[in-house]
């Protein structure tokens, strides 16, 4: 009992660091595992992000599709690889009213300002085990995130470098470092943290993301191997170019939120696993800039409703 009111504690210390601009600046990536064989997982996902209004006026929501995969396994006995692929459709929908009293075209949040976002990421990984308990792990995440009709440059991409270490059979921790570059700003250094302590029989603490900046982190509750209960606490960043011919050419939009989340997730099978979740965006802001990364508005938006689902396929 102990053991939990500590870890619960600790859950409550790191929480609040996802909130506002403090987790923005580190990436969460999850733990890696061993992978003694060759083994892929495809996923599917659906989200939605219920209207809310806008502090400048009008109100937008937001329903984005993501399909991914992943590969893992073994070079050598002390080498890992893996690799990452993910593709999400944003679609955003401004109210009628939102941009009505906009002086400037360039720096309004309305229909015009965008409405479909496309983004791809790719993330190369390999690992080196140093000891049994030590890995050193490489990824290179590689992102494209763009408006309909964006012709100019769209992509960043980066490195990250992280030190794993078991410090027992229940925990396991890693502290690295990131770079990478971003659009309309200087390149980002940034920490990266990852965790995954057992702290008793059924309860675990662990980050969940990959090598980008942002994440979550996941109080993960499991009475048995087909149900899991699980609160997570995150931030989600979407920057991307927006259209040549609209308003603001070439210009950038930016979401940010942090996410409040509970999940089910139903583990049917080995090998099949569907989570449903939902909960509260918080912290929310949209912001417009043009094509140099001068920003030209920026507004919160009320905490919004949240629901997601996804499954993921092993092999």
């Amino acid at each position: 009992m102990l053991r939990i009111r500590r870890s619960l504690a600790l859950a409550a210390c790191l929480i609040p660091v996802g909130f506002g601009p403090a987790l923005a600046q580190i990436a969460f990536p999850s733990v890696e595992r061993d992978a003694p064989q060759w083994n892929a997982k495809v996923g599917g996902a659906a989200r939605y992000q219920m209207a809310t209004a806008i502090d400048t006026g009008g109100n937008f929501e937001t329903l984005q599709y993501t399909i991914a995969a992943w590969a893992e396994g073994p070079l050598t006995e002390s080498i890992q690889l893996g690799f990452d692929a993910s593709y999400s459709h944003t679609a955003f929908e401004f109210g009628a009213g939102s941009g009505a009293a906009c002086a400037d075209p360039a720096a309004c949040f309305s229909p015009s300002a965008w409405q479909d976002v496309h983004r791809l990421d790719l993330s190369p990984q390999a690992s080196l085990l140093l000891t049994p308990a030590i890995r050193l792990r490489f990824m290179v995440p590689i992102r494209w995130n763009a408006a309909n009709q964006a012709e100019a440059g769209a992509i960043t991409a980066g490195a990250v470098a992280v030190l794993q270490w078991k410090l027992s059979s229940t925990l396991t921790a890693g502290l690295g470092i990131g770079i990478r570059s971003a659009l309309g700003e200087d390149s980002n250094v940034y920490p990266a943290i990852s965790l995954d302590w057992k702290i008793g029989s059924e309860l675990r603490l662990q980050t969940r993301g990959g090598p980008y900046q942002g994440g979550e982190v996941a109080l993960v509750w499991s009475p048995s191997e087909t149900f899991q209960g699980v609160l997570t606490a995150g931030y989600q960043r979407q920057r991307f170019r927006l259209a040549t011919g609209g308003a603001n050419p070439n210009g950038i939009g930016q979401e940010t939120s942090v996410p409040l989340l509970a999940a089910l997730e139903l583990r049917f099978s080995p090998r099949l696993r569907i989570v449903a979740q939902g909960g509260m965006a918080v912290a929310g802001e949209l912001s417009i800039e043009d094509a140099l990364g001068n920003r030209l508005v920026k507004s919160g938006f009320d905490s919004a409703g949240l629901v997601r689902g996804y499954a993921t396929v092993s092999f």
